[in-house]
């Protein structure tokens, strides 16, 4: 029997549902921290509207390096091994050692959620 997961981006605000092509994954810092937020058009577009006044009198900040995380380290080899023991059971793929990607590990968060 093959499965078939799929990684559905809502977004973070409103709940809406981020169609392909509808949305964005933004990423900001606030007083040292980096965040990052799904968000629809029509939120992004809020984002943008309220940080304006701020980001039209800011200094652009050059030298920092902005990574996209594209995968965790699990907290501890068992959790690891468990979230890799649910990704082969559920036709996810994912790597036999290192890091665990963030879309492996959202699915498997989601799937837990009670």
């Amino acid at each position: 029997m093959a499965k078939k997961v799929s990684i559905e981006l809502i977004d973070d605000i409103d709940g809406t549902r981020i169609s392909e092509g509808g949305g964005r994954t933004v990423q900001f810092s606030f007083q040292g921290h980096d965040y990052e937020i799904d968000l629809a058009d029509h939120n992004v577009s809020a984002l943008e509207k309220a940080l304006a006044p701020f980001t039209q009198n800011a200094r652009t900040v050059r030298g920092t390096t902005g990574r996209r995380r594209t995968s965790v380290k699990v907290s501890g080899p068992t959790m690891s091994s468990t979230v890799r023991k649910w990704a082969q059971e559920n036709g996810v793929t994912v790597p036999p050692r290192g890091r665990i990607p963030f879309a492996v590990i959202d699915s498997y968060n989601a799937a837990h959620r009670s």
